[in-house]
């Protein structure tokens, strides 16, 4: 069955059967590993719809939606999404049904009101939040936020030209935070926090980093990029976990995470190449960068610093791979997870030894 907007959003990529998106994705990801490297397995997601905990819909030129796919000028209208849970399109309903007596905002021009309406939603607790992102503090988005239903209705401003989905929270109903629960774990996350797209994916994701990291018996564990906690929630039984995380609102949460699941783990709000100028001992690093990957400069100090192992999450393989080969490690064990159904992304593990 074919989504109506196939084609023209942006969203999804494939319209072909799940067994050939993945045949497809493992033959993507064996054209960019070395010869003489590991090979690996493909961990299938338990859903192809209705997966991703967050959906960011841009709300321009009097059109609620995703850019139109190869055009940042254009916005396909969006009535349901495939990508988001039931709840969530229930609720883009309903806005839908108020949204345009709001003024879009014109990101080419920059002048407007409503930039972004983002949907946020737990996959185990069923919670819902729903941010709206306005280019001023003009407060006529209240009555919209009434409207809605949800654990979390919160209303951010980002005044900027920059095109971000992003802002200063101002006011929210209900609470500032939705709650998921992942095996017998807790994390609250906030409106600016970072969680992984497919909680299903996820949760596999986090207990094979666990049965790693107990194979590495490191006496000290150093999580970088930690994000609201995560994996080090995950570890912490293994060994003392530092967990080093520059955004602030992610480190309030991940310190929240730490107590609701009464770990040990040490918080450190800092940069990751300005932590790794004084690094300190550790038998095993986490690394779980940005799409973007590390950067020439974490690199060198990271081979400088030389843990004995490392943990390498990337949702960019192909960045990955060749941030690897500048390292002195040996590539030991590799599995890839489908996070991303409907497109051609993966998230990839890599195990490093030296």
């Amino acid at each position: 069955m074919k989504c109506r907007y196939f084609g023209r959003c942006g969203g999804c990529y494939f319209n072909l059967p799940y067994p050939e998106q993945l045949r497809l994705k493992r033959q993507g990801l064996e054209e960019i590993l070395p010869p003489g490297w590991p090979d690996f397995r493909l961990i299938r997601s338990e859903r192809v719809r209705g997966y991703r905990s967050r959906q960011d819909l841009v709300y321009a030129f009097g059109k609620l939606g995703l850019r139109r796919r190869g055009s940042y000028r254009h916005v396909t209208d969006l009535e349901s999404c495939w990508l988001m849970p039931e709840r969530a399109n229930q609720q883009l309903r309903v806005i839908r049904e108020r949204i345009f007596d709001l003024e879009s905002y014109d990101y080419i021009r920059h002048r407007g009101y409503l930039r972004y309406v983002t949907f946020r939603s737990t996959a185990f607790t069923q919670e819902l939040m729903i941010i709206f992102l306005t280019a001023k503090r003009d407060p006529r988005i209240r009555k919209l936020m009434k409207a809605v239903e949800a654990e979390s209705v919160v209303w951010s401003v980002n005044q900027g030209l920059a095109d971000v989905n992003f802002g200063e929270v101002r006011e929210w109903i209900g609470r500032p935070w939705i709650e998921e629960r992942l095996d017998a774990y807790r994390f609250r996350i906030g409106p600016n926090c970072f969680f992984q797209s497919n909680p299903w994916i996820a949760r596999k994701l986090f207990r094979y980093l666990r049965k790693l990291a107990r194979g590495i018996s490191a006496e000290r564990i150093i999580d970088l990029y930690s994000g609201i906690g995560c994996i080090a929630v995950y570890l912490s039984s293994l060994a003392p976990v530092m967990a080093v995380e520059s955004n602030p609102e992610s480190v309030e949460y991940g310190r929240i995470n730490t107590q609701l699941n009464s770990c040990q783990i040490e918080w450190v709000q800092k940069d990751v190449k300005e932590w790794l100028k004084e690094p300190g001992e550790a038998g095993l690093a986490v690394l779980d960068p940005p799409r973007s990957g590390l950067g020439g400069k974490v690199l060198r100090r990271l081979k400088r610093w030389g843990p004995e192992s490392i943990l390498y999450i990337s949702c960019n393989p192909e960045r990955a791979v060749g941030e690897i080969l500048e390292l002195d490690y040996e590539v030991q064990e590799i599995r890839a997870f489908d996070m991303f159904p409907q497109t051609p992304h993966l998230e990839a593990v890599f195990l490093l030894s030296r």
